[in-house]
């Protein structure tokens, strides 16, 4: 995250490149004056806006940028499709989850935490790059295990790369019953990326010894409230089946 003086004003806006193509993944780790180059974007995606404050003096604007995860995260990407999918089928609206490598690491984080960051980067005396992390690395397969167990269903893995799948060994939950042995979880080689970085893990060093920032959020409290969130929107959708209505995906 860069903090910078424009005009007389400051703004805050996200920046993930690196030139050390070498370090990819990695580069969160290390001195962020070493490894950050602030460039302007120009693709036709990427957004400028600006927030000005009262005094006149501040302003924010975050790039493209997806750092977050919260109940309101997109559902095309894998944590809100794990949550969503998993809702689904304790609700017996879906019958399978296909995903890409289980093996992939992040640092996942809660929006709340980060936005919460991003407010105190502004509060700071001088604008300086900084990395808002949990410092915290988990596998895809372990966040769709925390999920499932969510629902008081708990997984067991079996097999290995696209062979690998994901089955029903119990069911603690009575409102979310599904038969023990079914397979739930399987993978599916169109979701491998040609580009996948194994490993992504921040350093929030610098913003706790600065700034005092901590994350306030485990990852075990961000599934909880992703879960918790989206079985109550599938829930709706079990409502208006059963009344004979149809429910589409937010994108159709």
């Amino acid at each position: 995250m860069k903090s910078e003086y424009r005009n007389s004003h400051r703004y805050y806006y996200a920046q993930f490149r690196t030139g050390e193509i070498q370090n990819k993944g990695k580069h969160l780790q290390k001195e962020l004056n070493e490894i950050i180059a602030i460039t302007e974007t120009q693709s036709e995606d990427s957004w400028f806006f600006d927030i000005q404050t009262d005094s006149e003096t501040f302003a924010t604007g975050p790039n493209l940028f997806k750092v977050h995860n919260s109940p309101v995260r997109g559902e095309t990407f894998v944590t809100r499709k794990i949550t969503r999918a998993t809702s689904k089928i304790a609700l017996g609206l879906q019958e399978k989850l296909y995903l890409g490598n289980l093996d992939a690491k992040r640092d996942w984080g809660h929006a709340k935490d980060y936005v919460k960051m991003m407010w105190m980067i502004l509060q700071a005396p001088k604008a300086e790059d900084w990395v808002i992390a949990t410092g915290t690395t988990t596998k895809v397969r372990d966040f769709v295990k925390m999920a499932f167990a969510y629902a008081g269903i708990e997984l067991e893995f079996r097999g290995e790369g696209v062979d690998e799948k994901g089955f029903v060994v119990s069911c603690s939950n009575p409102k979310y019953q599904v038969e023990i042995g079914r397979e739930v979880v399987a993978v599916d080689s169109k979701y491998f990326r040609p580009t996948e970085v194994d490993l992504l893990l921040g350093d929030p060093t610098k913003a706790y010894e600065k700034l005092g920032w901590k994350a306030e959020y485990d990852l075990k409290a961000l599934v909880d409230d992703m879960m918790k969130s989206d079985l109550h929107l599938m829930t709706k959708d079990v409502y208006l089946q059963e009344g004979g209505y149809k429910t589409m995906s937010y994108f159709e």
